[in-house]
């Protein structure tokens, strides 16, 4: 129905002017459609619904996960570190690499 909003406002029309038959044979007929069109919104919330709940116990499970371990901190390489480390050519000094 809301997507035969003219055959609606027609009918109504219709209706008021008291021809009750045409606008009742309208509705009758567009009642089903909208029903079955209807059943289909609801499965396709269902499964939302559902791929929500799956996303969020994926997420909640993930954060109740143990971080994962943190490499030790001499291991860890900045940018000045590298810099020293590399000479003026680009490649590792010797002192760096040896």
């Amino acid at each position: 129905m809301a997507r035969d909003r003219g055959g609606y406002l027609a009918g109504l029309t219709l209706f008021r002017a008291g021809q009750t038959d045409q606008w009742v044979a309208w509705f009758a007929e567009a009642v089903p459609r909208s029903s079955l069109a209807m059943v289909g919104v609801v499965d396709d919330v269902a499964r939302l619904l559902d791929q929500w709940a799956l996303q969020l116990a994926d997420t909640k499970a993930a954060a109740a996960a143990p971080a994962p371990p943190r490499p030790a901190p001499g291991l860890l390489l900045s940018g000045g570190r590298a810099r020293r480390s590399l000479g003026a050519g680009g490649s590792l000094s010797p002192a760096a690499s040896g």
